[in-house]
């Protein structure tokens, strides 16, 4: 998420750390001194000591035109992602060597199970993710995600 965050006592940074839109309102009410109160995102303030811990995983889902859920997934801070469409389609990418998500790592093997392109499970782990982030809120949501 681009962003510029300017105020009293707010140091100039650059951070490749995992964020989200649902983490500006969170963040505005903590420099405005509001105490948030169970919102889904996690306030950005942690972030510019860089001395807190922060998110291991970041869940995301789209939601179509009919407000049905067309896909979940998860995005991790080792930079792996994993998409898991309405249809159950799943696409798996290592976005440290295929940032454009060309390479979709997940087949599907000739007994129907999804397999990695170098053998072996399509990122099961990252799949389960995909379904317990998706069906979190709040600041379950945040210990699910700094989870390492």
């Amino acid at each position: 998420v681009p962003a510029f965050i300017l105020g009293p006592g707010v140091q100039p940074r650059v951070s490749s750390e995992l964020v989200s839109m649902q983490d500006v309102a969170p963040t505005v009410l903590d420099l405005a001194g509001a105490a948030p109160r169970n919102l889904d995102g996690h306030s950005l303030v942690d972030l510019f000591d860089g001395a807190a811990p922060w998110r291991a995983r970041l869940g995301f889902q789209h939601y179509d035109k009919n407000l049905k859920v067309s896909f979940t997934g998860v995005k991790t801070a080792t930079n792996r992602k994993m998409t898991v469409y309405a249809n159950g389609v799943r696409e798996y990418y290592k976005l440290d060597t295929d940032p454009y998500e060309i390479d979709n790592r997940c087949r599907i093997s000739a007994a129907g199970t999804y397999v990695d392109v170098s053998g072996g499970a399509c990122a099961q782990s990252l799949y389960d993710w995909t379904s317990v982030l998706s069906t979190c809120s709040g600041s379950n949501c945040w210990a699910l995600e700094t989870v390492q």
